[in-house]
């Protein structure tokens, strides 16, 4: 499953890379491993809330978006098992056979 991920991820475009949470992550540490202060720590932190903790309505925002994809991709995968059913079925009913011209015959319409 890392693997998929990794393949998915390098795929990704290179500034949303640069932004993605274990990058950041990363970055502060370095900053705090070359200079522990308590300044250093107190930028960190600010970067932080200011790159991930949002604000009221913006949170909600997201998290609608979120759920609104969420329930287009859900209709999505129904939508692809009904359809991969009635192929199967097709393919039951023709004989395996005639599996090659059933799927012709889908691909047409």
């Amino acid at each position: 499953m890392l693997s998929h991920y990794a393949t998915v991820a390098l795929l990704y475009p290179q500034s949303y890379k640069l932004d993605h949470r274990t990058v950041r992550y990363v970055k502060w540490m370095s900053d705090i491993g070359e200079n522990f202060s308590a300044q250093t720590c107190q930028d960190v932190i600010t970067e932080f809330n200011h790159v991930f903790v949002e604000v009221g309505d913006s949170r909600r925002l997201k998290q609608h978006h979120i759920l609104n994809v969420n329930y287009q991709l859900e209709t999505w995968n129904q939508e692809l098992k009904i359809e991969t059913g009635k192929i199967y079925e097709r393919l039951f009913a023709s004989g395996i056979e005639n599996s090659n011209a059933v799927v012709m015959k889908v691909q047409c319409h």
